[in-house]
């Protein structure tokens, strides 16, 4: 005999399974949406002053911070960690050229932490870094010197990992699923 209650309380278990597991797998990389601030260093002239050059997946187009120059950037949701970082720097195998640095910074609500720092040369072909917690903006802050840097750090792409989405109606469908259960229970007793 099928049991209708049953059925339904687990089916709906399965549906809020592959709904978590759904959420879980698609956390892919997110790249930076929007440059909320950028404050222009020393050294940088036209065209590597736009912003637009540093959103996206990298593409070979880039942001000079500037000698101490900062950008803030938003990705249109919470983000956690993992996060990675491109740079470009153009005759990066001269020796002792074009040594370019910036620290990292994670904000929540406009306060930020200070997560790390990074050198050009690890950054060409994306550098990971990693931080703890749930956050909504990166900065990134040039720290490089002269004579090494003319322009300071470029900024190809900055991505990180989206944080998960709660499942509200998941939540609603577990708690049925849970009722269904203990009706079939009771109906049994």
């Amino acid at each position: 005999m099928f049991n209708f209650a049953r059925a339904t309380g687990l089916g709906a278990v399965a549906a809020l399974s592959l709904g978590i597991s759904a959420a879980t797998s698609e956390a892919a990389t997110v790249y930076a949406t929007s440059v909320d601030n950028y404050t222009q260093g020393t050294g940088v002239k036209a065209p590597r002053d736009v912003t637009n050059n540093a959103l996206g997946a990298p593409d070979g187009s880039f942001l000079s911070l500037g000698l101490g120059g900062s950008a803030v950037f938003s990705f249109g949701a919470l983000f956690q960690t993992p996060g990675v970082l491109y740079e470009v720097t153009y005759n990066i195998g001269k020796k002792g050229a074009h040594v370019e640095t910036a620290d990292l910074y994670a904000g929540i609500g406009g306060v930020f932490t200070y997560i790390g720092s990074i050198l050009n040369t690890d950054a060409q072909a994306g550098a990971a870094f990693t931080f703890g917690g749930f956050f909504d903006q990166l900065m990134i802050v040039d720290t490089s010197s002269k004579p090494q840097s003319v322009d300071g750090f470029d900024i190809d792409a900055v991505g990180v990992t989206p944080a998960p989405v709660p499942l509200p109606a998941g939540g609603l469908l577990l708690l049925s699923a849970l009722g269904a259960a203990a009706a079939v229970r009771r109906r049994k007793a």
